[in-house]
């Protein structure tokens, strides 16, 4: 096991979500265990009832697993419920109390251990990137490429814009009701996960916010020998990503980055423009997501950043250094007898063909 994994998970609000989410699929009275043991953090017979319960369920047993999806019903619970526009949620503040942190803790080692989570920790893949489209009603369509320098100056006068009228226009003090940009990641931008085999992509699998999207398109693509591509895989890496190319976004960010993570001090972001002046691309490995999502960082002196908007394994490119591999592929996805999110399954060229053959012409 990586020397630190564990710690690293549970200082991560994303983290410790997998863990209780790995832990209570195993038993649905935990659940309600460890609700009770974050409501009365101080009541050291519910923290010893709960230790106990934890070891009975075997959870060490995790560390056996070698399946690389194995863990994504989990992933996908901590990965669907971060918002960084409010207060955390109830359960998020709830899986903060200490001890619940120490009763989580073998569920992090144990996953630290499993094989099934070694492409956790694994840099970009250049030959297995994929481009997700969502969408509904067979309107999903390929990236446009070749636009990265239009996207970034877009970004740029966008963000100064904001930051320009939120000085003017919104209270200085973070606890007055406004909202504004929340997320980090450079958007607009094309961005690309790791295959999963069966299961599509990563991106297709694990995304913040999501809205049940009935369709998807997928086109594999392929960054160019050499691309240069900067890892964040954690939250020391985010820092020095902000600390290198910085540029202050504190009126535009304050009133939501202090309600969900109650920072009160500057807050500064990657400027991206600069960023592309060095790197093709920047990547967020899902440990560093666990790790760091969602976290109120020191950016140095008195400023602070937040890593937020920026799902598990995606990569954006800041230069026009992709080329497609093939056809897209259209997915839709599964329902179960409840009408609820069952998966997602590719369409058979042959399906897809007769699809269109039904729509009708324009």
């Amino acid at each position: 096991m990586e020397e630190g994994f564990a710690e690293s998970l549970l200082r991560g609000p994303r983290g410790r979500r997998l863990c209780a989410a790995v832990l209570t699929t195993r038993s649905l009275e935990l659940w309600e265990q460890l609700a009770r043991a974050g409501l009365e953090p101080g009541d050291a017979a519910l923290q010893e009832q709960l230790a106990r319960s934890v070891d009975a369920t075997e959870v060490t047993t995790t560390s056996y697993e070698e399946d690389p999806a194995a863990f994504l019903p989990a992933l996908r619970e901590a990965v669907r419920e971060a918002s960084y526009w409010q207060q955390p949620d109830a359960e998020d503040r709830m899986l903060a109390a200490p001890g619940l942190l120490a009763a989580l803790l073998p569920v992090a080692r144990a996953l630290g251990e499993a094989s099934a989570t070694a492409w956790w920790r694994l840099p970009v893949d250049p030959g297995q990137q994929y481009h997700v489209a969502f969408a509904e009603h067979g309107a999903a369509e390929p990236p446009r490429l070749g636009r990265s320098g239009e996207a970034l100056e877009q970004w740029r006068r966008a963000a100064t814009a904001e930051e320009y009228r939120a000085a003017d226009e919104r209270s200085a003090d973070p606890r007055t009701s406004w909202s504004g940009s929340w997320w980090s990641a450079p958007t607009g931008l094309v961005a690309t996960s790791r295959s999963l085999g069966a299961h599509g992509a990563v991106g297709l699998q694990l995304a913040e916010d999501g809205i049940e999207w009935p369709e998807a398109c997928l086109q594999h693509l392929r960054p160019r020998v050499g691309a240069r591509v900067f890892e964040i895989d954690g939250p020391e890496a985010w820092t020095e990503l902000v600390a290198r190319y910085p540029v202050e976004v504190t009126a535009s960010r304050r009133h939501d980055w202090w309600r969900s993570t109650g920072g009160e001090e500057r807050w500064l972001l990657p400027d991206w423009t600069r960023v592309a002046e060095d790197w093709d691309g920047v990547h967020l490995s899902v440990l560093g997501y666990l790790t760091a999502a969602g976290r109120r960082l020191p950016a140095g002196g008195d400023y602070e950043t937040v890593l937020a908007g920026w799902d598990p394994d995606t990569t954006y490119w800041l230069a026009d250094v992709l080329e497609p591999v093939g056809a897209p592929a259209h997915w839709l996805r599964e329902r179960d007898e409840d009408d609820e999110g069952a998966g997602w399954m590719p369409v058979p060229v042959s399906e897809l063909n007769d699809r269109e053959l039904d729509e009708p012409a324009e």
